[in-house]
This record gives C-alpha cells, sequence and structure tokens, in this order.
C-alpha cells in the first residue's frame, strides 16, 4: 500500500511503539536484540483525542503491522531568529564569543519581513519532521516590543497553531535585570505570553543577580530559561548558583536551564553536590549537543578533548528532567543541519552513549521536554492526550533511529499532515 487510510475515528491494531512513551493501553512485550523497549498494542482516537479501547468499540480498525507508532516531539531550545543567517554573515571564528559578535551585529538589520520567512520556513520544517512543540528564544536587547522577531514570533504562533504549539523567550543578558526598563521588559514579555529568558555570561555570576532575575519573574508570573554554563570553565559552576537562588527567593515558575557545559569538567569530588543541589532545585537541563560540539574546546590545528556535553546521565539518575535541542541551525554558531530531531537524537546517541536505554531517552525529546515548557498533553500516546503520532516503516530500533524524514507519516490530531506520508510500504506493511 502507499500510504496508511487513517480516519479520523479510528483503531491502530497490532502497532509497535516504545513502552516508554505510552500509558493507558495494554502491552505485550517483544523478544529480540534490537526490540529491548518495544511492546506491541491497539491504539485509536476520535475527535483529536487519544481514546480508552472501551470508548473505541464502534471505530474502524486498521492493521498497522510493520509500523512503529512515536508520539510526536517536542523541541525545547532553538534560534528561529537567526536561522539560516550564514549566507549573510560568513563564518565566524567557531567561538562562542565569535559567534556572538559575529550574529549581534547582523541582528539588528533584520526587518520584519526577512526575519519572519526565515522563521517560517524553519518552523513548517520541524512540523514536517515530527515536532509538536517548539520554544524558540529571541534576542531582545532593545524592549521586546522593539524587536521585528518579537513580532514575528507572535504572527507564526498564530498562523501555525493548528499544527505547532510555538513558544517564545525573550534573550538578553543576565545584567539587564540592573537596568530601568526591566520591568517593562517584564511587562511585554508576560503580555505576550512570554519567557523571561537570560544569557548568564562566562564567569563567576553574582547570586543577588539572579535573585533579582527570579523575584521578578514572580511578580509578572513568568517561566524562566536560562543559557548558562556554556563554557569549560573548571572553576565556575553557574547553574549550582542558580540551584541556590531558587531555593532563597522560594521561585515556584518552571525553570529551564541550557547547556550547562561546565557540569563536564567539575572536579569528581564535586560532581555529587553540584548534581544534587540542581535535582532539588526542581529545574529541567536542556543539552545541546550539536552547538555545543561545535564550539567547544576549539583550537586551531588540535583535537577537541573536552566536548562540552552535560552530564545527562547522572542528572537523569537524579531525577532532572533532561532534555535534548537543536539549538542553532546555518547561523554563525552552528552554520550547518537542519530541523530534523530525530536525527539529532540519534546522533547524540553515539556522543552520549544513550543505546542503553532508547526508550527512556526518546522521552528526552517528548514528554519531559513537554512538561518542562508546561504542555501537559504531549509527547506521549496516552487516553486524553493530542493525537500526534509519527508512524514509521520499522519493526525494532535500528529502524526507528534510520528512519528518513519521507518514511515518517506525521498525524496532527488524529488527522495526517502535509504530505508527509508512508510511501514505501508492501500490502502487510513491512518496508520494501
Amino acid at each position: 500500500m502507499s500510504t496508511l487510510p487513517l480516519p479520523d475515528h479510528c483503531v491502530l491494531t497490532n502497532i509497535t511503539v516504545p513502552a516508554a512513551l505510552i500509558t493507558g493501553y495494554h502491552l505485550d512485550a517483544l523478544d529480540g536484540p534490537v526490540q529491548d523497549g518495544l511492546a506491541r498494542t491497539t491504539i485509536g482516537w476520535a475527535g483529536g483525542q487519544f481514546l480508552p479501547m472501551s470508548d473505541l468499540g464502534n471505530a474502524p480498525k486498521i492493521d498497522a503491522s510493520g509500523l512503529i507508532a512515536l508520539p510526536l516531539l517536542a523541541e525545547a531550545h532553538v534560534h528561529l531568529d537567526k536561522t539560516r543567517t550564514i549566507s549573510a554573515t560568513g563564518f565566524s571564528d567557531g567561538t562562542l564569543m565569535g559567534a556572538i559578535q559575529l550574529l549581534s551585529a547582523h541582528m539588528m538589520t533584520c526587518d520584519f519581513d526577512d526575519v519572519l520567512g526565515r522563521m517560517r520556513a524553519a518552523a513548517e520544517e520541524a512540523c514536517a519532521r515530527g515536532v509538536r512543540v517548539l520554544r524558540t528564544h529571541i534576542d531582545c536587547f532593545p524592549l521586546p516590543e522593539n524587536v521585528p522577531a518579537w513580532h514575528a514570533a507572535q504572527q507564526l504562533r498564530r498562523e501555525l497553531a493548528p499544527h505547532l504549539t510555538l513558544q517564545f523567550a525573550t534573550l538578553s543578558g543576565i545584567t539587564r535585570v540592573l537596568n530601568d526598563d526591566f520591568e517593562e521588559h517584564c511587562r511585554q514579555i508576560a503580555a505576550a505570553d512570554g519567557i523571561l529568558g537570560a544569557f548568564v555570561p562566562p564567569g563567576a555570576m553574582d547570586p543577588a543577580l539572579l535573585d533579582s532575575f527570579l523575584n521578578t519573574a514572580t511578580r509578572f508570573g513568568l517561566d524562566v530559561d536560562f543559557h548558562i554554563d556554556e563554557g569549560l570553565d573548571a572553576g565556575v559552576c553557574n547553574v549550582v548558583t542558580l540551584a541556590g537562588s531558587i531555593a532563597r527567593t522560594g521561585y515556584q515558575g518552571r525553570v529551564v536551564a541550557g547547556h550547562c557545559c561546565s557540569l563536564s569538567v567539575l572536579p569528581a569530588d564535586e560532581h555529587d553536590e553540584a548534581l544534587d543541589l540542581i535535582a532539588t532545585s526542581g529545574m529541567a537541563v536542556v543539552t545541546l549537543p550539536q552547538t555545543n560540539l561545535f564550539l567547544q574546546d576549539r583550537t586551531a590545528e588540535r583535537t577537541p578533548r573536552h566536548r562540552g556535553l552535560t552530564l545527562i546521565h547522572e542528572l537523569r539518575t537524579r531525577g532532572v528532567p533532561v532534555a535534548i535541542g537543536t539549538d542553532n541551525i546555518g547561523d554563525a554558531f552552528y552554520p550547518f543541519g537542519d530541523y530534523d530531531l530525530l536525527d539529532l537524537f540519534s546522533q547524540n546517541i553515539a556522543a552520549a552513549h544513550l543505546d542503553g536505554d532508547l526508550g527512556g531517552w526518546l522521552r528526552a525529546i517528548t514528554d519531559v521536554p513537554a512538561r518542562a515548557m508546561g504542555i501537559t498533553d504531549a509527547g506521549r500516546i496516552a487516553p486524553g492526550h493530542a493525537a500526534d503520532l509519527m508512524l514509521l516503516p520499522a519493526r525494532d530500533w535500528t529502524g526507528i533511529i534510520g528512519a528518513k524524514p519521507e518514511q515518517r507519516q506525521i498525524i496532527h490530531r488524529g488527522v495526517p499532515y502535509g504530505a508527509n506520508t508512508i510511501s514505501h510500504l508492501s500490502h502487510d506493511g513491512a518496508s520494501t
């Protein structure tokens, strides 16, 4: 068959799923050397939502043998305003500060039409590859309402609402809290239903700045998102300072901390205390392997020794929500790549040795980031959740990880999305 016919009220039988990503349905475990953590089940939906099987007695049944279902994906950290500007800026020197300097100047020249066009193309690409929830950071060195990309993000959120839950966070230096206009900055973010973000630069951070930042976020009812410890200084671990600030201020909003690279070079005798403080803070951590591998420990004519990957295994063991994000695409921070989050996950299997628990780690691009962003009905196959699925012509993990974009059938709220259909299936649903 060329496509899997999917009425908006149906039951899929004999569908294979990662057991870690489904609740509320009966599972039959699969046996095999590359099927650990996979199970066979029957699922169904109506009215755009997954429903219990007891509510689907009269729904048409479709045999989905040979297919694997994943929930749609959640992207916790990208920069759509900067995307695909590399042709205008040229390459930087490959360092974090070099990229900041090069792109900051260019971003001031980008008008509304330019930034909206690039952001729209990137967001649509992410949707077509299976992303359902996405958070982008927007450079806001002036007040947000004076930034074209801030308005572009709001228009894009309206345009793509049927297919994409789009969030946006401001990005400016943490010292912005000292400016006279910081409360107005927060007021404008709150008015747009945005997230208060900050870049915490290399070097030890004054805890009073973080306290003030979080206290102001509390007054305006804002969640917060940090770029923090984006370097390899073993003597500086500002994410631990942030954890202390959360405790002191009693901040109750959602906290996301991106990068956290310096955890990877902390002396071994400091790991446990740092990780325990982070775990008790309630924050979520987003690792951004693609950009950090590209930028960190760069010296000409020398192979990099330290790769900038934060301690995701140790964090997850302590119960810290860990997400994997894309970060930059086609700009001075990372001049290459695309918005294929499943492919990024496959790269991170090698970079961070995730193969011991592939189903559990898939949660780092599904329900874990969705919940960190406050979205509770995405990233899992479960009754009551939106009927959002990615169907792959595969039988095991090698098929999941190797699935190309054109092999994925994307379903939003029970309805096939765009032109993405499974186009190379035999009559029984197996790959040809």
